[in-house]
């Protein structure tokens, strides 16, 4: 009994709320009118006499309300159906003009027969509902004429049809790669390319509206499951962001602490630690992570900047050694005069390397140097040397200005005493005798070259070539030419260091044995490419 209760109040309800739409059709008032009536006849059991009765008294007032609206709903129907006459006639008088145009009526092209010829058959199925005895004749006329227009619509519309199958098929296509992509995490990209579905779904073309609504749904249900997926993920990233800046600022704290650090070594090495530890640290918000990043490499800058300081500071003091070296040994001799090129008569500048060798790594002399003095300029320029050898290290941008510097304050102390030099390793006659050694030892690595015939073809020259490589092997041994040419290499390569060794030498004598020297190290080079 409470179940037929139930099903009784729901009925009634439905039938309230049906009388108070403002859009009930008659079709429907009369559904439920045939409810309520079947209620009325055949009343279900229920739970009490007074549910009963409450239950009658409701069913009568909302069956005779919605009689009332059932007789004005057919009422208003079968209006329609007079007024739907003067309406079908209207669409057969335009059919008939379609298929027979009058004289002097523009001529329409296919596509606006079709166009207009759909629009006929739209209306025409929203005014279909006629009287049956005049409905049906205008249906026939209206027939006869259609069957006259369709042929000629027939491609436009296949064609329409074919679109739209089309349209379908890529619409299909774009909901299923949406759906593929709905798992992805790759969120920049997919989030790119559902973006670019969706635009391209806009510009296709008309489908069939019921599947289209339905592919619709299917889409955004896809892009909605992955766009709350990557919401969700980035909330996420958020927290991560901020734990993470928050590491790396405490990391920029530890070292801004260390800048006025007393140990400085120890200073040096916990920064490199850090730096290793933010390493480690996972990324940060873009907006933040240039300034976080440009903070932290500041504070490790001001602290390996006071080692650099250090550096600096020892640089400059070992700067200042070598240069009192050099003007004490300038101080030994007159100041030089200015050569001169003989070419373009610009300023001579004597070779890095010849003044580096010049700076004292000449072999010592046998005799045991007597104690430096005033009046004995060779042993004032060996202690000179001695101390010019320990001397610390200098940076390479000043060690080449020194040595040179070097150099020359130490060939005008020899030219200038010259007599008390001559017989020790800086006597300009043993050193051109050293460079004379070194120009024949350069010369007998050149190869031999037989004078070159003018008159020999060029296969006569290849024969000779082939015959002195064969002259060369030893029992049918073959030579290993990258082993014989990296020797000669190297072999040139030591003679050039002795040379450099010997440091500058001045005379037309020195100048023509330098001269042999050079060509006969680079002949052995063209000989001998690496």
């Amino acid at each position: 009994r409470r179940k037929n209760l139930t099903r009784a109040n729901k009925l009634v309800e439905g039938v309230e709320a049906a009388l108070a739409g403002e859009r009930l059709g008659l079709a429907e008032a009369e559904r439920q009118l045939r409810a309520a009536r079947r209620a009325l006849e055949q009343p279900p059991a229920l739970p009490s006499r007074r549910d009963q009765e409450q239950l009658t008294r409701r069913l009568k007032e909302a069956a005779g309300a919605l009689t009332g609206r059932v007789r004005e709903l057919r009422e208003l129907a079968d209006w329609q159906r007079w007024a739907n006459l003067g309406v079908q006639e209207e669409l057969c008088r335009e059919m008939e003009a379609l298929a027979a145009p009058p004289e002097g009526a523009p001529e329409r092209t296919d596509e606006e027969v079709a166009r207009a010829f759909t629009d006929l058959m739209k209306r025409w199925r929203q005014a279909a509902d006629a009287p049956p005895d005049k409905g049906r004749q205008l249906w026939e006329r209206f027939r006869k004429a259609h069957d006259l227009v369709y042929p000629r619509c027939e491609p436009v519309l296949a064609a329409r049809r074919t679109e739209r199958e089309e349209s379908l098929a890529r619409r299909v296509a774009l909901v299923e790669e949406a759906e593929r992509l709905s798992e992805s995490t790759d969120w920049l990209r997919t989030a790119q390319r559902l973006t670019a579905l969706q635009a391209e779904w806009k510009t296709l073309g008309p489908a069939p509206r019921k599947e289209q609504q339905a592919l619709w749904g299917r889409l955004r249900k896809a892009c909605g499951a992955f766009f709350k997926r990557r919401k969700a993920d980035l909330a996420g990233r958020k927290q991560e962001w901020a734990a993470n800046y928050e590491k790396k600022e405490a990391l920029c704290v530890r070292v801004e602490g260390l800048r006025e650090a007393e140990d400085l070594k120890a200073a040096i090495e916990e920064v490199k630690r850090v730096q290793q530890e933010w390493k480690t640290v996972g990324p940060v918000r873009r907006n933040r992570s240039d300034a976080v990043w440009q903070r932290f490499r500041e504070a490790c800058d001001a602290v390996f900047d006071r080692l650099n300081e250090g550096a600096r500071q020892a640089a400059a003091e070992s700067i200042a050694a070598r240069e009192a070296l050099c003007a004490e040994l300038e101080a030994l001799a007159p100041p030089p005069a200015p050569a001169v090129d003989a070419k373009d008569g610009s300023p001579a500048i004597e070779p890095a390397a010849a003044a580096e060798a010049a700076a004292g790594e000449a072999p010592a002399a046998d005799a045991v140097p007597a104690p430096p003095a005033p009046d004995d300029p060779v042993g004032t320029v060996r202690g000179i040397q001695d101390r010019w050898r320990q001397a610390p290290a200098v940076p390479p941008e000043a060690k080449r200005k020194l040595t040179v510097r070097f150099s020359r304050a130490l060939a005008r102390v020899v030219e200038a005493h010259a007599e008390r030099f001559r017989g020790t390793e800086h006597d300009p006659a043993r050193r051109l005798e050293r460079l004379e050694r070194l120009c024949r030892q350069a010369e007998a690595l050149v190869e031999s070259e037989a004078p070159r015939d003018a008159a020999a073809s060029p296969a006569e020259l290849l024969a000779r070539k082939w015959r002195a490589q064969m002259a060369a092997n030893t029992m049918g041994a073959r030579v290993d030419e990258g082993a014989r040419r990296r020797a000669a290499r190297e072999d040139v390569k030591r003679l050039q260091t002795e040379r450099r060794r010997l440091g500058a030498l001045s005379g037309s004598e020195a100048e023509a044995l330098q001269a042999r020297f050079q060509q006969a190290c680079d002949r052995v080079f063209r000989q001998n490419p690496a």
